[in-house]
C-alpha cells in the first residue's frame, strides 16, 4: 500500500452492502448480497427464500429418490420485516398453489436470532 499513496485510493469511498444468510437445514447454506443503495426490507427477504425454493426444488427435481416436502417449517428473527403482511401472504400463496400443505412459520426468541436452532 505504501506504493499507492498520492494515487486517491486512500480517499475511496467504501460500499456497505447488505446481506441475509439462509439455513434450507440439511440441504446447504446461501448467501445474498444486495446493492447498498436498495432497501433491505421484507421485498429482499421474500426474494431470497423464493430464491432459494427455486434452488432446493431443482436439487429435489435432480433426485430420484427424494421425497417432495407436505410441509415447511420456516423459522425467522423477530424483525418487523419477517412479520409483514407481505411475508405472510407469500406463505398463503405457496400453500394456496400447493407448492406446500402446510406453512409453519416461527419467530426465533431475542438474543437468538444467529443460532441454528
Amino acid at each position: 500500500m505504501s506504493d499507492m499513496k498520492g494515487t486517491g485510493v486512500s480517499d475511496a469511498k467504501g460500499y456497505v452492502f447488505k446481506t441475509q444468510g439462509v439455513l434450507l437445514q440439511a440441504w446447504g447454506y446461501y448467501l445474498y448480497v444486495l446493492d447498498p443503495t436498495i432497501a433491505a426490507n421484507a421485498n429482499f427477504s421474500i426474494e431470497c427464500l423464493h430464491r432459494t425454493l427455486h434452488k432446493f426444488f431443482e436439487q429435489l427435481r435432480a433426485d430420484p429418490d427424494a421425497e417432495w416436502p407436505s410441509e415447511f417449517y420456516f423459522q425467522v428473527d423477530g424483525a418487523p420485516d419477517n412479520k409483514c403482511r407481505a411475508m405472510f401472504m407469500y406463505a398463503e400463496y405457496l400453500v394456496r398453489c400447493g407448492v406446500f400443505d402446510v406453512m409453519i412459520i416461527s419467530f426465533l426468541i431475542v438474543g437468538h436470532t444467529h443460532n441454528c436452532v
